[in-house]
């Protein structure tokens, strides 16, 4: 398997679970099995026609930016990526944009669902990650195009 879909497979792998995690976030199991079903969410509940996606995908595409412009930077300027640097200014890019709200206690499904599909993302490849978890996905080309930037040769 190629790196490339290797890192693209984290990337989507983890919208997508956060984009089903979303849905039930804070839900007691209870109200989830009540809502979806014995096998719990399996579909994206779709506003606007997408899978939505939460702070968790926001989080780790501003990451990534991190990761590629301490690299860029270390490149163009000499030395070593200074990473804690890069990703500290990008969180604090992020955290400007946001708009805060009240947190409800009760779970953080989306963010489970996000780290699963890092994970399986990563060891399977984006290729395996099911067409209807990608075909609708919020942030999609976006974090492609952070996985082709990321992306520096096969191993």
């Amino acid at each position: 398997m190629k790196r490339l879909d290797r890192i693209r497979g984290c990337l989507l792998g983890g919208t997508a679970g956060d984009a089903l995690g979303y849905a039930v976030e804070f839900c007691s199991e209870e109200e989830m099995f009540s809502r979806y079903g014995e096998k719990g969410i399996t579909e994206y509940r779709l506003t606007d026609g997408l899978g939505r996606i939460s702070d968790d995908t926001q989080m780790t595409a501003y990451t990534a930016n991190g990761l590629l412009l301490a690299a860029t930077k270390a490149a163009r300027e000499g030395g070593q990526p200074d990473y804690v640097k890069e990703i500290g200014a990008c969180y604090v890019d992020w955290l400007k944009g946001q708009v805060r709200g009240v947190r409800n206690e009760q779970g953080d499904s989306d963010s489970t669902g996000a780290v699963t599909g890092n994970i399986l993302g990563a060891k399977l490849g984006a290729k395996k990650i099911p067409y209807k978890y990608l075909d609708a996905l919020e942030g999609k080309e976006i974090l492609e195009v952070l996985a082709n930037d990321l992306y520096v040769g096969e191993n």
